[in-house]
């Protein structure tokens, strides 16, 4: 059984740290949790990666911001979950490197944190 907490939460950005792995749920099953635990809203659609995230917290993705995921999950049985190279995201002391998959698509494995952050979009 996988447990998770919101660290952070704002119009800004949503920080979790999973205190308890299971690699077979996702960031999306804790988000619904959170989100039926009144912790925060979400909502968004299914893509090709996965779950793509439009809106946290009653904040619409727009075209010039969107909410871009961050994760210290790096490389997991073989899987790249993250590339810093798309971009870095700081917490705490931690970096945290742009997700690879939608949320739908991250495994939740203990002392990771996982970001939805409130991003401008590069010109």
């Amino acid at each position: 059984e996988a447990k998770a907490k919101v660290v952070a939460s704002d119009a800004k950005q949503v920080v979790i740290e999973v205190t308890e792995g299971d690699t077979s749920k996702s960031l999306y099953d804790a988000l619904t949790v959170f989100q039926g635990e009144e912790k925060l809203t979400f909502s968004g659609s299914e893509s090709e990666f996965g779950f793509y995230i439009t809106s946290v917290n009653g904040v619409e993705a727009t075209d010039d911001q969107y909410w871009a995921v961050y994760t210290t999950l790096g490389t997991l049985d073989g899987t790249s979950y993250s590339d810093a190279q798309w971009g870095t995201w700081e917490y705490e002391g931690n970096t945290l490197a742009s997700a690879s998959y939608g949320v739908s698509g991250l495994p939740l494995v203990t002392g990771e944190y996982y970001a939805l952050v409130w991003t401008a979009i590069a010109a």
